[in-house]
């Protein structure tokens, strides 16, 4: 899991996905306060992950995009 979350970092910075890599510690406020999918991954639920990838999935947006591309890399 280690190897894996430092290469997850590692592409993160690479290409730019900081802010798909990034959930919001509240919902209610989420451009305030962040935590890693990488180093903090045991600290929120995943429907917090799932809540935030739906404000973004299957828009017209760089976000989406983003994520598409992470998810290809991990496939």
């Amino acid at each position: 899991m280690h190897n894996f979350c430092i290469r997850g970092i590692t592409h993160s910075k690479a290409f730019g996905w900081k802010h798909i890599c990034s959930v919001p510690t509240d919902p209610q406020q989420p451009n305030v306060g962040f935590k890693s999918i990488w180093t903090e991954y045991g600290q929120f639920p995943m429907e917090v992950v799932r809540n935030h990838g739906a404000t973004y999935i299957q828009t017209p947006t760089r976000v989406a995009q983003d994520s598409l591309q992470m998810y290809m890399c991990l496939f």
